[in-house]
């Protein structure tokens, strides 16, 4: 579970710290910095896995525009505390990274190195530093002889993290758990446009962060996990009572597609659903798939969803947010929302509302303060609230 974020130099965050809850929203107005902080965590846990330019590239879509306009410092930088537990217990990780930038004279474009890496561990009561990397000089933790671990030098290819070249489990069974952690931070900012596509992409068991992988993701859990196909089927029926089956056509290699049918085998094409209930349907597999299939998201995730209510009336959204538990203990939340309505489900959930107040250079974070807000809750909804910054 994550406990403390922090970040600085990325986009318009400037020394920003994010403690989350078990179900945190993200509140304030545009250009706030709730979708760069949702980035940065994005950008950090893709960086455990492939190289700093890919992931750059596909948070940002660029690698020239990483740093805030308004500074002059080369380093960006990130740290994390997080408690996870394990087979063999709780493990307290502290990772930080201070990534390198240069920026061609010419072109603009910025280039990533490691500046330095470190990932510390504090297990049943013994400290130690599986990884700390200067420059892609890394010394690594080999935990093979765990009654006699020993230090490694090994030289990491630059442009990578250390956590990112690592692969021998018996070797550096923490250092991957901790990976294996941050590969479960997953971001979803849903397009109606990807949702229809028919091309064949993305991972299972995750649905790609725009959604264009869908008809896949239902195309392989209905193939390979039927009862959970079902379990989003019957969820879906809140607003498309018809839906009974999932069908799939497969033209070609390259290209999936799918229909609803109905009792009677009535098929409803992807381009004649609505934007609402394509959205609905991918909320209904991020939801039913982290509730239903816990094995393959061990550690437990951190979620990051973009303004679930687009397209959708916030009634629909209810029973969603239902399914989550709010300790976090199952996986942790984080929402981005403009809708009031939205903002009025978390008025039981005031520890993880955060308001993101734009300066002139950089976003600051701000609590609300529940011993003043929870008295006025008798009078005004949470949203309404929002609306005349009384949250402030």
């Amino acid at each position: 579970m994550l406990t403390r974020f922090r970040v600085n130099n990325f986009k318009n965050l400037l020394n920003v710290e994010f403690r989350p809850a078990g179900l945190n929203l993200l509140i304030g107005q545009n250009n706030a910095g709730k979708t760069n902080l949702c980035q940065a965590m994005h950008f950090l846990a893709l960086t455990s896995r492939m190289p700093l330019k890919d992931a750059a590239q596909l948070v940002i879509g660029e690698v020239w525009n990483l740093t805030n306009a308004y500074q002059e410092n080369r380093l960006i930088e990130f740290e994390i505390n997080a408690r996870l537990k394990a087979d063999d217990g709780v493990n307290e990780f502290s990772y930080a990274l201070a990534l390198e930038v240069e920026k061609h004279p010419v072109t603009s474009i910025q280039t990533l190195k490691v500046a330095t890496e470190t990932l510390s561990l504090s297990h049943a009561g013994v400290e130690s530093r599986p990884i700390h990397n200067q420059s892609g000089q890394a010394e690594v933790l080999d935990e093979t002889h765990p009654n006699q671990p020993t230090t490694l030098k090994v030289r990491i290819p630059e442009g990578n993290t250390a956590l990112c070249k690592l692969f021998d489990e018996q070797a550096h069974p923490h250092c991957l758990l901790f990976r294996k952690y941050l590969s479960h931070w997953v971001y979803f900012n849903l397009n109606p446009l990807a949702l229809r596509s028919s091309r064949v992409a993305g991972p299972f068991p995750l649905i790609s962060p725009a959604g264009e992988n869908l008809g896949q993701f239902l195309s392989t859990l209905q193939n390979q996990m039927p009862r959970v196909a079902r379990s989003v089927l019957a969820a879906l029926r809140r607003i498309e009572p018809k839906a009974e089956f999932f069908a799939f056509s497969h033209p070609d290699p390259e290209h999936l597609i799918w229909f609803l049918e109905d009792k009677e085998a009535h098929r409803f094409g992807v381009q004649h659903l609505s934007e609402g209930t394509l959205r609905y349907l991918a909320l209904c597999c991020i939801m039913v798939g982290l509730e239903e299939l816990p094995e393959f998201f061990r550690p437990p995730p951190l979620v990051m969803v973009e303004e679930p209510e687009n397209d959708l009336h916030v009634n629909e959204l209810k029973p969603l947010l239902a399914r989550i538990d709010p300790s976090g203990n199952a996986g942790q939340f984080v929402f981005t929302s403009h809708s009031p309505y939205f903002i009025d489900l978390f008025d039981k959930h005031l520890d993880g509302v955060h308001l993101l107040k734009a300066g002139l250079s950089s976003t600051e974070i701000v609590r609300p303060d529940l011993a003043k807000i929870q008295p006025l809750l008798d009078d005004m909804p949470l949203g309404e609230l929002h609306f005349h910054e009384l949250l402030a």
